[in-house]
């Protein structure tokens, strides 16, 4: 079905318009083409320009998160090889580490030593134990006396045992009227605590 357009209503518009100068056309012109581009830009170009960036920003988030999760990703098999080296390092210290039934045994060996030395013990007494997390410490109070020579070869022996042995706080004062020290010293071995997983 065919529309019929009457533009007789349009008429005295056109007339007006007609009338004009052509510098008042050019301005009416120039309003219209404005008015257009503002609704444009108002309705359609803004909104989209919003989204836009919107979407700029959210992909630039994206992108620095992908970046961090493939560098972490990259270096994964470097902190799994740490990870393994550690538990190997750890397994081998705590080889080190006496069990409670081992240190009678352990402190035997640190008199052993001295006395194959020919040094002449004056006090070997066991101190409380300390508890640091995975281990105890045992000191154990020694004063023995002996020339320079005896004492050297004490300490070497003490640090070539198979159990972790520290000596510490060593006071060494010469004896009158001979050729011997007296050396004071703690001897400090440890003891691993095996910690068991607590069951929920």
């Amino acid at each position: 079905m065919a529309v019929d357009i009457n533009s007789s209503g349009l008429s005295p518009f056109y007339e007006k318009i007609d009338k004009l100068s052509g510098t008042q056309k050019t301005v009416i012109f120039v309003i219209s083409i404005l008015a257009i581009l503002a609704l444009f830009v108002g309705l359609l170009y803004y909104p989209n320009y919003k989204k836009i960036k919107k979407l700029e920003q959210e992909y630039k988030t994206q992108k620095a998160q992908l970046a961090t999760a493939q560098k972490n990703a990259s270096q994964l098999e470097t902190f799994r090889a740490k990870k393994e080296q550690a538990e190997i390092d750890f397994k081998i210290a705590a080889k080190k580490l006496p069990a409670k039934e081992e240190i009678p045994s352990l402190l035997a060996m640190i008199s052993n030593s001295g006395q194959r030395v020919g040094l002449e013990f004056q006090l070997f007494e066991p101190k409380p134990e300390k508890g640091k997390g995975f281990y105890m410490e045992i000191p154990v109070a020694i004063k023995v006396t002996g020339s320079y020579h005896q004492t050297a070869q004490f300490f070497d022996r003490v640090a070539r045992l198979p159990r972790v042995v520290n000596i510490q706080n060593i006071s060494i004062k010469p004896i009158q009227d001979k050729n011997d020290l007296q050396t004071a010293c703690t001897a400090v071995t440890y003891k691993f605590i095996d910690t068991q997983p607590v069951t929920k």
